[in-house]
């Protein structure tokens, strides 16, 4: 056990949840949180495709064209591919472009920064 667990033979909250996501198979995962998961990545895809339309993505996407590198990872909406970094530099900036990150009880899309990096 670390040193940072809070008594002896305790989880912290952050190493339980993390226990879960690397144990859990497809069975354990609850219906309703297998759906909100699904919605909310349609939803940052939305607002990436969204902010790909305007300014701030388009700018943005032709500087991380003209940088290069290796072809591995999706740039959304953009006709070619680049490096994990830049790709999650061009998708995220993209999500935020329309400021829909909202946090609020009946709307929210926290999702952006998870989403543009896978």
């Amino acid at each position: 056990m670390s040193s940072s667990s809070s008594a002896a033979g305790e989880r912290s909250v952050t190493e339980q949840i993390a226990a879960w996501v690397t144990d859990v198979d497809g069975a354990g995962v609850p219906s309703l949180g297998i759906e909100r998961v699904r919605n909310l990545v349609l939803d940052s895809l939305g607002n990436q495709f969204a902010g790909m339309a305007v300014s701030t993505g388009q700018l943005l996407s032709e500087w991380v064209r003209a940088q290069g590198g290796t072809p591995t990872c999706t740039v959304t909406a953009q006709a070619f591919k680049t490096t994990p970094a830049y790709a999650t530099l061009a998708n995220g900036a993209a999500s935020h472009s329309l400021e829909n990150d909202d946090i609020a009880t009946f709307s929210s899309h926290p999702n952006s920064p998870l989403t543009a990096a896978s």
